[in-house]
């Protein structure tokens, strides 16, 4: 018998540990195992180029993931607008348990989870409303890993595009920003929030390191979410005063 509330807090509490598809996936392997008929879990991630994506498979009781690369075509082709019971069933990869049933599950626009199942879920649960709450639980948490690989793949693309240009046309471009006039509007009580560069660079680095609970290195660590080499992260933190010990246990 499956218990909704335990169901709910193994998925909350994989997606609560991970900021990318690929650090889910096994812990979302085993958790979903305990309550359910899984086979495998397997994620689709978009490379930083484009022009390729990483696949990799885990399965509940194997020490050994499946990992694979394949071009940007493969995740276009199996590609689905919302949470998906998909009608063509492939074998698993690292699994020999056959697979009666597929979930797809989208995770913005660069990931694609998807969840085989040994058997039928929406007949074997003693509940059919469970099958409901477990797509909704699972896509709702999808859709925050989606927004936050969007976040980390814009703070990239600024990292690089400003990393480019000599230090002296940085400054000008800067200059360039803050020198541009605010236009009063008619309504003298509206009040319009403009940040600084420092403070956007300040809150974009706070929210890696809220979404990695303080951690700066590693898969998993806040560096990599921002596509940035850890001693520059730390470099960028002493000059803004954000202290990492802030974010520990957040």
């Amino acid at each position: 018998m499956v218990e909704p509330a335990e169901l709910l807090n193994d998925i909350s509490v994989s997606f609560a540990a991970s900021c990318n598809l690929r650090t889910l996936a096994p812990r979302l392997s085993v958790g979903l195992a305990r309550q359910l008929p899984l086979v495998e879990v397997e994620v689709v991630t978009l490379d930083r180029d484009g022009a390729s994506v990483r696949v990799g498979a885990h399965a509940p009781g194997v020490t050994r993931p499946w990992i694979g690369r394949r071009s940007a075509r493969f995740l276009r082709s199996r590609w689905v607008p919302r949470a998906t019971w998909c009608d063509e069933l492939e074998p698993a990869r690292v699994a020999f348990a056959p697979v009666a049933a597929r979930l797809a599950i989208p995770a913005g626009r660069h990931g694609l989870l998807s969840l085989a199942f040994e058997t039928d879920i929406s007949v074997s649960l003693d509940r059919p409303s469970i099958t409901e709450i477990l797509v909704d639980a699972l896509s709702g948490h999808c859709r925050r890993l989606g927004h936050l690989d969007a976040a980390a793949r814009r703070c990239r693309v600024a990292h690089r595009n400003t990393s480019e240009l000599p230090e002296q046309q940085i400054e000008q471009q800067i200059d360039q920003i803050t020198e541009i006039p605010v236009e009063v509007t008619e309504n003298p009580d509206t009040e319009i929030s403009v940040n600084t560069v420092e403070v956007a660079m300040r809150q974009c680095i706070s929210r890696a390191l809220h979404a990695s609970s303080g951690r700066i290195y590693g898969d998993a660590g806040a560096a990599r979410l921002l596509g940035l080499k850890p001693s520059t992260l730390q470099s960028k933190m002493r000059k803004l005063g954000v202290d990492r010990r802030d974010f520990v246990g957040a």
